[in-house]
């Protein structure tokens, strides 16, 4: 695949009730004239018909993901089409995102500093999760990262300060997807892969040493990383505090 050129449009994943985060997020300069994609208000799917369908048109009958879980999948799928109707790389974000100071250089450089072919680079991981990732190309070692501490208020306003010293590595496992940018390659690959909300499990027993039912989109993607094309900055471009009390998956707001 050519060289990306020019820094790829940007899609924000976002919800109606939460109007005052995203307005925060878009003040960064990194994500302005971001295109913004406004996922299902979970809440109001039992009491909406029309929701109801569109939701059950995207999810298998026996799917038992969390209704918040499914709604981002969904958005996430969404960007997923529009970067194949694009045909064209795209810089998918959540509206909880974090980003270094140098984010949109940064990360156009590493795109373009690829020698392989790929399919789509996750800027960033949950740091309350392990990550897997080969250190010397597709058939080298697969290394973790322990769990990193949990960054303060003082800390996350450094790392926003902070010019990136990052890395590409092939990517193994990872948990989030806060900010990553994909190719219309990679788009339909996870689309053909996974192609509607449904139970899956990804058996990574032999590999890593553990396997489990997902629910969650992020979860599927650690059965696709490891065999398809795909990349992980280290240290990570993004950062996200990933407080589930506060989530649209796990917690709703009302």
């Amino acid at each position: 695949m050519s060289k990306v050129i020019n820094s790829p449009k940007k899609f924000v994943i976002s919800t109606e009730n939460y109007h005052q985060r995203l307005s925060e997020f878009l003040k960064n300069e990194a994500v302005i004239n971001s295109e913004i994609i406004l996922g299902i208000n979970a809440l109001k799917v039992p009491n909406n018909l029309e929701l109801i369908n569109e939701v059950t048109s995207k999810t298998s009958l026996d799917c038992t993901w969390p209704l918040g879980s499914i709604c981002c999948g969904i958005a996430h799928f969404q960007a997923l089409h529009e970067c194949i109707r694009l045909n064209e790389p795209i810089t998918i974000f959540e509206d909880d995102a974090i980003l270094a100071a140098d984010f949109d250089e940064k990360s156009l450089v590493l795109i373009n500093q690829i020698d392989a072919e790929w399919d789509i680079i996750q800027w960033g991981f949950n740091w309350d999760s392990v990550m897997h990732f080969r250190l010397m190309g597709k058939e080298g070692p697969v290394f973790q990262t322990d769990l990193v501490a949990e960054l303060d208020k003082f800390e996350i306003e450094k790392f926003k300060l902070t010019k990136s010293n990052s890395t590409l590595f092939p990517l193994v496992s990872s948990f989030g997807m806060h900010a990553y940018t994909v190719n219309p390659i990679g788009a339909q690959k996870i689309l053909n892969y996974f192609p509607k909300i449904s139970n899956h499990f990804v058996d990574n027993l032999a590999l890593l040493g553990h396997s489990y039912w997902c629910s969650s989109l992020d979860m599927v993607l650690n059965s696709f990383y490891n065999t398809n094309n795909a990349f992980i900055a280290i240290p990570p471009l993004s950062y996200v505090v990933n407080d589930k009390t506060a989530s649209a998956i796990w917690n709703p707001p009302t």
